[in-house]
């Protein structure tokens, strides 16, 4: 975005046009973002969870995780994350779905959980 930016005449600097200050700045906005869901996710009474399951290149088991809820009467999905699981069951999901969940719901999310929605264990 930045070469293209530069093709179009702007001035962008020099600040954000290298690797290391564009993981900085990617890695502030991610962390704003999972402070905005999990404010939204406080707020809301009632969450469910989805996974969708795949196999990476490595042969890696990959949950993607999912949070569904309400927000002042309008629902939501908000990706969560991606945990790698050793198996495909529902004991080894359930553990890498607790893993990456803390980093973006609150500790007591299980306490409002309704419903959990996965395509496999």
């Amino acid at each position: 975005m930045c070469l293209l930016d530069k093709q179009k005449g702007l001035k962008i600097g020099k600040t954000y046009t290298n690797g290391i200050q564009a993981r900085n700045f990617v890695g502030y906005t991610a962390k704003a973002q999972r402070e905005k869901i999990r404010k939204e996710v406080e707020e809301s009474p009632f969450i469910s969870v989805m996974s969708d399951g795949a196999t990476d290149s490595a042969v890696m088991e990959q949950e993607i995780i999912y949070v569904r809820f309400t927000h002042k009467g309008v629902p939501k999905v908000r990706f969560v994350g991606v945990a790698t699981v050793e198996k495909a069951d529902a004991d080894h999901i359930f553990k890498g779905l607790k893993a990456v969940t803390g980093d973006v719901l609150s500790e007591n999310w299980s306490e409002k959980l309704v419903a959990v929605g996965s395509d496999r264990a």
